[in-house]
């Protein structure tokens, strides 16, 4: 069985890859990321040993049967959201961004410039200059930091990050660049990963295509940092100087790198299939789950624990799904695929609303399989709203322009 799964993963996964080059739908990465998981696992623990640990060890906790199962959900999901999005036809519609060249250019430079510093400083003061510079431990007790201002980043970043290629002169891009990965460098956050990430998610949606050389430099990024974040999780001192140091003293530690991607993709399979293992659907919390109401008027307190996989580790959205059976997995995918196909095509290149949409959806792509299905609901909603703020001030500009 596991070896058919390898199979239909695999060629899943090269479909996937060929829609995505021939289409340029961006809906295409949640199910080329969903097999990329399945194909790594499964090989990983089938053909390889280098999946096997993740941080709670629960390959040793499932059988072979459950893991196939949680991999054959993982496959299913992909396939309904791409059926949900594909079914929806493509509508350009590009009146604040100018094209030329077959590339999208967005013309008010200097407030990118200012929107992408701001949100990083932003970050800088919610999670403190000194604290960032140089600490005691990974998170120091004796720096408080703003939780509210880091979660307005945390929500915020991803969709702004995606803007950086946009800026057109290189010196000053790559700057940015480097100005955003050394804040995120100094608080020793695994959300370094996301900028070189993002970074070619924004390269693709300006030029609707990829250098070699932009992907290798950020892949190569990417793990390096992945290996690093994890590398000094435990020294004594953190922030800028003495991570540097770090860097430069102990260099790269290449036993990390499956360590991190283990954390990243073993974790979030072997997680799956422990929760079908173990637990039971519970309607109530799974309705909390999708409630789009603010938290103060649920009991959120119930979802939480009766969600949680083990201490400190909640039951992944997809898992929950997954635990709901098939008659809710199915039609939330498909729904939410062509929910995203049709903000995403229709806004396309249009507004700055279509890359706040584009920065949740890459959001609710990688959090689905390892956080709850509240915070994926909320992703969700999110972009409905902005979605709905959008419909409404085109239609008002409309009518505001027939008046004159």
């Amino acid at each position: 069985m596991a070896y058919l799964i390898i199979v239909i993963s695999f060629i899943s996964l090269i479909f996937y890859l060929d829609r995505f080059k021939k289409t340029e739908d961006i809906i295409c990465v949640l199910p080329i990321f969903y097999n990329f998981v399945v194909l790594y696992v499964i090989f990983g623990v089938t053909v390889f040993t280098y999946a096997i640990k993740d941080p709670f060890l629960l390959y040793n906790q499932i059988s072979s049967e459950a893991l196939n199962n949680a991999s054959c959900m993982f496959i299913l999901s992909a396939f309904c959201f791409y059926v949900g999005g594909s079914a929806i036809k493509k509508k350009r519609n590009k009146k604040y961004i100018g094209i030329s060249n077959n590339r999208l250019d967005i013309k008010y430079q200097k407030f990118l410039i200012f929107l992408i510093l701001s949100i990083y400083i932003m970050y800088v003061l919610g999670y403190g200059v000194e604290g960032l510079i140089y600490r005691k431990s990974y998170i120091d007790p004796s720096f408080e930091r703003s939780r509210a201002i880091l979660i307005i980043f945390f929500v915020s970043a991803p969709f702004i990050t995606t803007l950086i290629p946009f800026i057109k002169v290189r010196l000053t891009k790559y700057t940015v660049y480097l100005f955003c990965f050394l804040i995120l460098f100094s608080s020793s956050s695994r959300f370094i990963i996301m900028l070189p990430f993002l970074y070619i998610i924004g390269t693709f949606l300006r030029y609707r295509k990829i250098k070699l050389r932009i992907i290798a430099i950020n892949v190569s990024l990417i793990l390096v940092s992945l290996i690093f974040v994890l590398q000094i999780r435990y020294n004594t001192h953190h922030g800028l100087i003495p991570n540097t140091i770090a860097l430069i003293t102990k260099g790269i530690d290449a036993e990390f790198l499956f360590i991190g991607l283990n954390y990243a993709l073993s974790f979030s399979l072997f997680g799956a299939a422990y929760v079908l293992s173990n637990f039971s659907h519970d309607n109530v919390a799974f309705l909390i789950s999708i409630n789009p109401l603010p938290s103060s008027l649920l009991n959120i307190q119930y979802m939480l624990d009766i969600q949680t996989m083990k201490k400190t580790a909640p039951m992944s959205a997809i898992s929950v799904l997954a635990l709901a059976g098939y008659a809710i997995l199915i039609p939330f995918y498909v729904i939410t695929g062509a929910c995203f196909s049709y903000m995403l095509k229709r806004m396309d290149g249009a507004t700055f609303f279509y890359y706040a949409v584009v920065g949740l959806f890459i959001m609710f792509t990688l959090f689905s399989i390892q956080y709850n299905l509240r915070g994926l609901s909320r992703f969700f909603y999110y972009s409905i709203l902005i979605f709905i703020f959008y419909v409404f001030t085109s239609k008002f500009k409309i009518k505001k322009r027939c008046r004159q």
